[in-house]
Protein backbone atom coordinates (compact mmCIF):
# COMPACT_ATOMS: atom_id res chain seq x y z
CA UNK A 1 0.00 0.00 0.00
CA UNK A 2 2.43 2.07 0.70
CA UNK A 3 4.21 1.80 -2.72
CA UNK A 4 1.21 2.79 -4.26
CA UNK A 5 0.53 5.63 -2.45
CA UNK A 6 4.26 6.37 -3.60
CA UNK A 7 3.13 5.66 -7.05
CA UNK A 8 0.60 8.15 -6.97
CA UNK A 9 2.62 10.79 -5.49
CA UNK A 10 5.26 10.89 -8.03
CA UNK A 11 3.05 10.49 -11.13
CA UNK A 12 1.13 13.95 -9.86
CA UNK A 13 4.51 15.58 -9.40
CA UNK A 14 5.59 14.56 -12.54
CA UNK A 15 2.71 15.14 -14.60
CA UNK A 16 2.47 18.85 -12.47
CA UNK A 17 3.86 20.99 -15.48
CA UNK A 18 1.26 19.06 -17.99
CA UNK A 19 -1.71 20.72 -16.09
CA UNK A 20 -3.15 23.32 -17.76
CA UNK A 21 -2.48 27.02 -16.07
CA UNK A 22 -6.35 27.52 -16.40
CA UNK A 23 -7.02 24.60 -13.74
CA UNK A 24 -4.55 25.86 -10.93
CA UNK A 25 -6.77 28.59 -9.17
CA UNK A 26 -5.62 29.98 -5.80
CA UNK A 27 -7.09 27.95 -3.88
CA UNK A 28 -5.38 25.22 -5.13
CA UNK A 29 -2.00 26.58 -4.57
CA UNK A 30 -2.82 27.70 -1.14
CA UNK A 31 -4.06 24.21 -0.09
CA UNK A 32 -0.84 22.43 -1.80
CA UNK A 33 -2.15 20.70 -4.62
CA UNK A 34 -0.06 22.21 -6.75
CA UNK A 35 3.57 22.34 -6.79
CA UNK A 36 5.42 25.81 -6.19
CA UNK A 37 8.67 26.80 -6.28
CA UNK A 38 10.41 29.63 -4.74
CA UNK A 39 11.95 32.17 -7.05
CA UNK A 40 15.40 30.98 -5.28
CA UNK A 41 14.77 27.41 -5.65
CA UNK A 42 14.68 27.71 -9.49
CA UNK A 43 17.37 27.43 -12.37
CA UNK A 44 15.58 30.66 -13.78
CA UNK A 45 13.56 32.47 -11.93
CA UNK A 46 10.05 34.85 -13.80
CA UNK A 47 11.05 37.69 -15.80
CA UNK A 48 8.66 40.16 -15.78
CA UNK A 49 7.92 41.10 -19.47
CA UNK A 50 4.59 43.65 -19.33
CA UNK A 51 4.00 45.94 -16.20
CA UNK A 52 1.35 48.20 -15.54
CA UNK A 53 1.51 51.44 -13.14
CA UNK A 54 -1.16 51.42 -10.29
CA UNK A 55 -4.26 53.54 -10.80
CA UNK A 56 -3.34 56.56 -7.86
CA UNK A 57 -6.57 57.73 -6.62
CA UNK A 58 -6.59 61.91 -7.25
CA UNK A 59 -8.31 61.08 -3.42
CA UNK A 60 -4.61 59.60 -2.29
CA UNK A 61 -2.51 61.80 -4.03
CA UNK A 62 -4.13 64.85 -2.84
CA UNK A 63 -4.01 63.51 1.15
CA UNK A 64 -0.48 63.44 0.10
CA UNK A 65 -0.44 59.60 0.90
CA UNK A 66 2.64 57.57 -0.87
CA UNK A 67 4.95 54.79 -0.17
CA UNK A 68 5.67 50.99 -1.02
CA UNK A 69 2.71 47.47 -1.33
CA UNK A 70 4.55 44.35 -0.81
CA UNK A 71 2.67 42.35 -3.09
CA UNK A 72 3.15 38.11 -3.11
CA UNK A 73 1.65 36.31 -5.73
CA UNK A 74 2.67 32.97 -8.07
CA UNK A 75 3.84 33.03 -11.70
CA UNK A 76 1.99 30.55 -13.53
CA UNK A 77 3.01 28.28 -16.59
CA UNK A 78 2.25 30.99 -19.02
CA UNK A 79 3.77 33.47 -16.92
CA UNK A 80 0.43 35.04 -15.86
CA UNK A 81 0.19 36.20 -12.14
CA UNK A 82 -1.95 34.09 -9.71
CA UNK A 83 -3.50 35.19 -6.16
CA UNK A 84 -1.81 38.11 -5.62
CA UNK A 85 -2.29 39.57 -2.50
CA UNK A 86 -0.74 42.49 -0.54
CA UNK A 87 1.41 41.02 2.57
CA UNK A 88 2.82 44.63 3.89
CA UNK A 89 2.08 47.88 3.05
CA UNK A 90 3.26 51.47 4.27
CA UNK A 91 -0.63 52.55 4.04
CA UNK A 92 -3.13 50.06 3.69
CA UNK A 93 -4.94 52.64 1.52
CA UNK A 94 -2.55 51.36 -1.44
CA UNK A 95 -2.96 47.49 -1.71
CA UNK A 96 -6.38 47.24 -3.54
CA UNK A 97 -4.69 49.35 -6.42
CA UNK A 98 -1.19 47.41 -6.07
CA UNK A 99 -3.04 44.14 -6.24
CA UNK A 100 -4.96 45.28 -8.88
CA UNK A 101 -2.05 46.60 -11.10
CA UNK A 102 0.02 42.99 -10.32
CA UNK A 103 -3.03 41.35 -11.39
CA UNK A 104 -2.60 43.15 -15.31
CA UNK A 105 0.94 41.85 -15.32
CA UNK A 106 2.77 39.10 -17.83
CA UNK A 107 6.11 37.39 -17.07
CA UNK A 108 8.30 34.84 -18.21
CA UNK A 109 7.55 31.42 -16.34
CA UNK A 110 9.82 30.33 -14.54
CA UNK A 111 11.83 27.54 -15.82
CA UNK A 112 13.21 23.85 -13.24
CA UNK A 113 15.16 21.43 -15.27
CA UNK A 114 14.07 22.92 -19.02
CA UNK A 115 10.35 22.78 -17.96
CA UNK A 116 8.66 26.13 -16.89
CA UNK A 117 6.82 25.72 -12.68
CA UNK A 118 4.76 27.67 -10.88
CA UNK A 119 6.73 30.28 -8.62
CA UNK A 120 6.10 32.39 -6.15
CA UNK A 121 7.77 35.50 -6.07
CA UNK A 122 6.84 39.38 -4.55
CA UNK A 123 7.57 42.99 -5.63
CA UNK A 124 7.21 46.42 -4.14
CA UNK A 125 4.77 48.48 -5.95
CA UNK A 126 5.66 51.91 -5.10
CA UNK A 127 3.70 54.95 -4.85
CA UNK A 128 5.42 58.31 -5.36
CA UNK A 129 3.91 61.80 -5.45
CA UNK A 130 6.93 63.02 -7.84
Amino acid sequence: MKNCIRLIAVAAVLLLPLVPASAITPDSITRGLAKVFNAADVDYPPVPIRRSAPAYSPELRAARIHGGVVVEFVVGLKGEVVGAQAVSSDDNRLNDAAVAAVKTWQYKPAKYKGHEVFCRTSVVVEFSLT
